[in-house]
């Protein structure tokens, strides 16, 4: 696969790293590395912000790496590593893309100089590495660092008695995330049923068969009572929401390029609908490619 990472050894990693990440996605990555990545650290990007230069610099001193799990692109966080000899990755996951290609020209700046100066900047995916291709920061390397548990797998998978439609629409980004395509899809196949998570419907237009759920700790729950989810991003990275549907054997509409996923539209979703099989292709696929110790690989590999 092109500027993929190389994959190899299992062993227990020594290298001193710390990793800033948002906390839910901070505590997933952990949980994966801490048995075998001893001096593995992670730190929230708001204790990372709200720090200054000289505090980064003594921080970063005491790591081999820095890892950046969202390209903030701040000349202060590529200055403390220079100076720490300490290296720096910088790693594109969606939303800042579109900061640097639709934000201003020095922002753009700034980003490709981090570029130069970063000892890897990473992707989550190919489509990012094209959008960053554009914007003149070349040869960035795909990092997908997600990964099932094997008790995650269900081995006898049921098709679900009820044919529901899931989404996830955050509340305040109804249009970034295709609300309107929900309810146009509802108001034209009345005998199904939608479930959206991560909304309670104040303010939205909607039919008796659109469910809103509002904020939901058991997003299992749902992605297994459904049949179809559906994530129609104007522009993404690599949602594990997608992962996880698929996982579950469940058919994804998804407007970007993935395996096993289709194009969201109308004639998409009515023949899904007519289809009685679960997507077991999609099942396969990420069981084969996104398994733990794959991930272990990986990132032995970065970590080097």
């Amino acid at each position: 696969m092109k500027n993929k990472i190389n994959t190899n050894a299992h062993l227990t990693n020594n290298k001193r790293i710390l990793f800033i990440s948002y906390v839910p996605f901070m505590n997933y990555i952990y949980n994966c590395l801490k048995g075998n990545f001893t001096k593995f650290h992670v730190i929230q990007y708001e204790v990372w912000n709200r720090l200054g230069l000289l505090s980064k610099i003594a921080l970063a001193r005491k790591y081999d790496y820095i890892h950046s799990f969202w390209a903030k692109n701040s000349y202060n966080d590529i200055i403390a590593c220079k100076l720490s000899n300490t290296k720096f990755i910088n790693h594109y996951i969606g939303s800042d893309v579109l900061l640097v290609s639709e934000g201003r020209k020095n922002i753009g700046n700034k980003a490709r100089y981090i570029h130069r100066n970063s000892y890897k900047t990473l992707a989550v995916s190919k489509h990012l590495i094209d959008e960053l291709d554009l914007e003149q920061i070349s040869k960035a390397e795909l990092f997908e660092p997600f990964y099932y548990e094997e008790s995650e797998i269900i081995k006898n998978l049921i098709v679900p008695k009820e044919k529901i439609i899931l989404s996830y629409i955050p509340e305040g980004k109804e249009d970034f995330y295709g609300y309107d395509f929900i309810k146009t899809a509802a108001e034209n196949l009345l005998e199904f049923r939608f479930k959206i998570i991560g909304h309670r419907g104040i303010g939205l237009e909607r039919t008796d068969n659109i469910q809103f759920c509002g904020w939901v700790n058991d997003v299992d729950f749902y992605l297994d009572e459904c049949f179809v989810y559906i994530r129609n991003t104007k522009h993404d990275g690599l949602p594990n929401l997608v992962l996880q549907s698929l996982l579950r054997g469940k058919h994804v509409l998804y407007p970007h390029k993935f395996p096993n996923t289709i194009d969201v539209n109308m004639d998409n979703l009515k023949n899904i609908l007519n289809q009685n099989e679960l997507n077991l292709k999609g099942r396969e696929y990420i069981k084969a490619n996104y398994s733990k110790e794959r991930l272990l690989d990986i990132f032995n590999t970065l970590y080097k």
